[in-house]
């Protein structure tokens, strides 16, 4: 069985899937997995070698890739696949059903061009308002499903956190994770106290509220400035959480979590790739 290896590198972790080679009509999921980036030369044999290695009827054919890492994450994926056809995707590369108005495309985070694509094969003419929330949180607008308007990019979650943790002597270091943990456990409290701005009453409370308003503010001011949206659709490792306090504040909007945007917007420029060559 011949497989095409879907990879998105961001700047924590790479999330991949394997998804058939030889077919321009489906997005059939093979396998799929994520490694955190600190452990790639460990983990990459790990998840591959079982199926990969040893199981000689399954060949990775093609790679399609984005990267928002350092360089040498994507010579460590490279390097372990040395015989595959490695593709690229660039902020520049040339998408025919995506018009860019970035003014420089080169600068454009792939990730963030992966995550449009697929947006649009999604929900074609739609005006979406795209959030990937992960190291850092970039909020894009997609006009009729097509046209790439500009965004925003502010710090992630943790990147707040932790910045506040690390810089000033009295505070806790706290982490995203812990958040969504005990926004799980407590939903409609959490909600609450979103809706009514309410002020937190310890210092990690206060940091823990301030930290989502901020991210909550910028999504608001986004949507206020636009007004234009019909979908807000979020991705990237810290969206349930960002979905946990977006959907009750935000009434007549959809919004919608797709955990593979940028493998889905990255299978799509595969396709697109594949039929420009027959």
């Amino acid at each position: 069985m011949e497989l095409d290896l879907l990879l998105d590198i961001g700047n924590t972790r790479s999330k991949w899937i394997t998804t058939l080679a030889n077919t321009l009509d489906s997005f059939t999921i093979v396998q799929e997995g994520i490694i955190n980036n600190a452990e790639l030369v460990e983990q990459i044999p790990v998840q591959f070698s079982p199926s990969f290695v040893l199981n000689q009827q399954q060949i990775i054919k093609n790679i399609y890739c984005t990267c928002v890492g350092p360089s040498e994450l994507l010579k460590t994926w490279k390097n372990h696949f040395p015989n595959t056809n490695f593709n690229l995707l660039r902020g520049d590369t040339i998408v025919p059903s995506l018009q860019n108005n970035y003014l420089n495309p080169a600068e454009l985070g792939t990730d963030r061009l992966a995550g449009m694509i697929g947006a649009s094969t999604l929900h074609p003419n739609k005006n979406i308002l795209i959030v990937a929330s992960g190291t850092a949180t970039t909020i894009d607008y997609l006009q009729s499903g097509s046209i790439f308007m500009g965004g925003w990019i502010i710090p992630g979650f943790d990147l707040m956190l932790k910045s506040l943790g690390k810089s000033t002597a009295n505070l806790p270091l706290l982490e995203a994770n812990q958040l969504l943990k005990e926004s799980s456990n407590n939903p409609s409290a959490k909600a609450q106290r979103i809706s009514q701005l309410a002020l937190g009453k310890s210092t990690k409370d206060a940091i823990e509220m301030g930290v989502i308003l901020s991210t909550l503010g910028a999504i608001q001011l986004a949507i206020n400035q636009i007004n234009q949206i019909e979908m807000i659709l979020l991705t990237g490792g810290n969206a349930p959480l960002l979905e946990s306090y977006l959907l009750p504040i935000l009434n007549g909007y959809k919004v919608k979590s797709e955990p593979n945007l940028i493998l889905i917007g990255i299978n799509s420029w595969r396709l697109n790739k594949k039929e420009s060559c027959l």
